[in-house]
């Protein structure tokens, strides 16, 4: 298992699980609850699909797509005036980025541990 999806896949599982439970633990219905339940499945499936099949580079980049997706969709949608519900996609938002970009460029390799840098000049 390489070294990045050893705790990559299960903080993004784990990220994926807490928008889909999110709308039931900050009392968000309506528009909002409907949109981080469906992101919260689909940050899920991208997280199992990588951790069954690891060479798949397009589920991390998925990642990065639904972390900008939850990052505006309270503006898109505009239910940003509900305090509790856009700070937690905004937050949710830019973990799922910074996570699906670092992802992606370890796997794409321009990143990655000493080990793989030495690997790769070998």
């Amino acid at each position: 298992m390489p070294f990045v999806r050893r705790w990559m896949v299960p903080i993004v599982l784990a990220i994926g699980v807490w928008e889909i439970v999110s709308p039931y633990v900050l009392s968000f219905s309506g528009g909002p609850l409907v949109n981080a339940v469906i992101t919260g499945v689909v940050v899920v499936v991208l997280a199992l699909w990588a951790l069954r099949i690891p060479s798949a580079a397009l589920p991390r980049w998925l990642v990065l797509v639904a972390g900008v997706w939850l990052a505006l969709s309270p503006f898109v949608l505009k239910f940003s005036h509900t305090a509790g519900t856009t700070v937690s996609s905004v937050i949710v938002g830019i973990a799922l980025i910074v996570l699906g970009a670092y992802w992606g460029l370890q796997r794409a390799g321009r990143g990655g541990s000493v080990e793989d840098r030495s690997r790769r000049m070998a």
